[in-house]
């Protein structure tokens, strides 16, 4: 990936990940306050860091390497299209057409990381409602049936 170290942090799962996976596992099963002992203290951890760590932890558990980055972060048009996976060129056109926020820093584009994120997905969500759709026709016309 195109990220700087300065923009981001690569973690690469432990050689053992015995230990991670069994993190991630007791994570996992928790449905209450996730709880942090750190010396003598306790600390309750907010839902949404629990949930993050939940996920770190499961896919290093898997052998994935995370990546971990402000999401506040400035990317060059080139860093941002690698983070959504197109050309510089198909980026550029987005950004003209209005379709991902960007600031001008001198006379460069940047877009913010979360906005990119963003981006993706509203694709996602799109491509899941176009497929929703086309099953419910299907099911309407009797070519698809939750059965199978």
């Amino acid at each position: 990936m195109v990220l700087e170290m300065r923009l981001a942090r690569r973690v690469e799962p432990p050689a053992d990940r015995d230990v991670v996976a069994d993190l991630a596992e007791a994570l996992a099963e928790s449905d209450g306050d996730v709880v942090v002992r750190l010396g003598q203290r306790d600390f309750v951890l907010p839902d949404q860091v629990a949930g993050a760590l939940r996920d770190l932890l499961a896919r290093l558990a898997r052998g994935e390497g995370v990546v971990v980055a402000n999401t506040g972060q400035l990317l060059t048009t080139s860093q941002a299209a690698e983070v959504l996976g197109v050309s510089r060129t198909y980026l550029c056109r987005l950004l003209d057409e209005e379709k991902i926020p960007y600031v001008y820093r001198g006379t460069h584009r940047r877009v913010r990381l979360a906005d990119a994120i963003a981006y993706t997905e509203e694709l996602r969500r799109g491509r899941k409602r176009a497929l929703d759709d086309m099953a419910a026709v299907s099911r309407e016309h009797g070519l698809y049936s939750d059965d199978f």
